[in-house]
């Protein structure tokens, strides 16, 4: 027996169908764009670079200085600003589900964030402002947030370093009342660029295993990575 649908059926059906078919051709109705808030993004170089793009719409470099501004996202293109008002582009794309961004020559990947910052050593591997100053070989610079006692400690290539820290939100970090020996060495430059940055530290990272430290204007201040020797 052929079945007839009742009137208003047949017509909600068409009209659903029309709609879904001008979503579409207005661009209304696509398959969900990769989120691209609150993650890391590297390249390939050794070591590597990239940015973290924060919910609030600002970008913290990771590793290098640059990019650093504020970032948008319309469609599949991610555009820096940068304070400067520079604007720079960057495609997302999702090869095999694994969200990529291209841009500045280079292919950004998605790059797992972790709040690992407590017990470690950290090395720091870059250092603003630091330009023709010489890193201290030994002793090492070295600095660890210990867990136990909410007190850090290291070495800033020429004294033994100490002071209080708190971590007072998932990446925000207030570091107070740093105290040093009083030794006099070759590294003093070093140590006392490291400690002027080390005491304006509020925002961290840890990004493919390195550790991150911001100022409040998400300027990158020490890059670390943990200390294998």
């Amino acid at each position: 027996m052929k079945r007839h649908w009742p009137e208003t059926i047949r017509w909600t059906w068409c009209l659903a169908a029309t709609a879904i078919f001008m979503l579409g051709g207005c661009g209304l109705w696509q398959s969900k764009t990769p989120e691209v808030a609150g993650k890391a993004w590297l390249n390939n170089a050794k070591p590597a670079g990239g940015f973290y793009l924060a919910s609030d719409g600002a970008v913290l470099p990771i590793n290098y200085p640059e990019p650093n501004g504020q970032w948008t996202m319309k469609k599949d293109t991610l555009t820096i600003s940068d304070a400067n008002g520079q604007a720079r582009d960057y495609q997302l794309a999702s090869p095999a589900d694994k969200p990529e961004l291209t841009g500045n020559g280079q292919i950004y990947r998605e790059t797992p964030v972790s709040g690992a910052i407590l017990d470690i050593e950290w090395e720091p591997v870059y250092l603003d402002g630091q330009h023709d100053i010489v890193k201290p070989a030994m002793p090492e610079v070295t600095l660890i947030f210990n867990s136990a006692t909410g007190r850090f400690s290291g070495c800033g290539g020429v004294n033994r370093l100490f002071g209080d820290f708190t971590l007072t939100a998932p990446d925000r970090i207030r570091i107070e009342r740093i105290n040093s020996t009083r030794m006099a060495g070759p590294g003093a430059r070093y140590e006392g660029l490291f400690l002027s940055r080390l005491i304006h530290a509020e925002r961290y990272l840890v990004v493919d295993g390195n550790l991150q430290l911001y100022n409040d204007a998400n300027q990158l201040l020490i890059s670390f990575q943990p200390n294998v020797n």
